[in-house]
């Protein structure tokens, strides 16, 4: 498989449809301060060159993506090592800010999960870090934007935003 790394951190990826203000480019082929630079290929091997285990390659991915931004509107990541399996699925945040917003859900031991060109999380606990990671503004951003209009946090659906 050729996205491992020599720590047996594999990472796969499917992609999703969004909302194209959020593609990262806005169907422009430039890199700068406005629009996301990093794509979802260059993502997982600079993950890979820089991690060593599954949650450090979640950090890794948030890190790169709010640095230099992300040039896709909607991917699912497996990210898997010897010991745990996640589920990353990220969306950039378009012109309107570097970065990303994403959820992170562990696959319990002794499941399997498919890609499905579909994003599956749907609502997420927000008090089980062992279990589920995402980003600090993923519901604040999309409330901000328009995005949403909820105002139960509880009831955010990543999936259907």
């Amino acid at each position: 498989m050729g996205n491992t790394n020599e720590f047996q951190l594999s990472i796969s990826e499917t992609t999703f449809g969004g909302l194209s203000v959020l593609s990262g480019t806005n169907g422009k082929a430039v890199c700068n301060e406005d629009y996301g630079c990093i794509d979802y290929g260059q993502l997982i091997w600079v993950t890979l060159q820089r991690s060593k285990n599954a949650q450090e390659a979640i950090t890794t991915m948030a890190n790169l993506t709010n640095t230099y931004g992300y040039a896709s509107e909607g991917e699912s990541f497996s990210i898997a090592d010897p010991n745990e399996v996640w589920i990353l699925e990220m969306i950039g945040k378009g012109s309107i800010e570097l970065g990303t917003v994403w959820v992170a859900t562990r696959v319990p031991d002794g499941s399997i999960c498919a890609h499905a060109n579909q994003a599956r999380t749907r609502t997420f606990a927000r008090n089980t870090p062992d279990d589920v990671q995402y980003a600090p503004d993923v519901v604040s951003f999309a409330q901000a934007n328009g995005l949403w209009q909820g105002d139960d946090e509880a009831t955010f659906d990543f999936s259907d935003v």
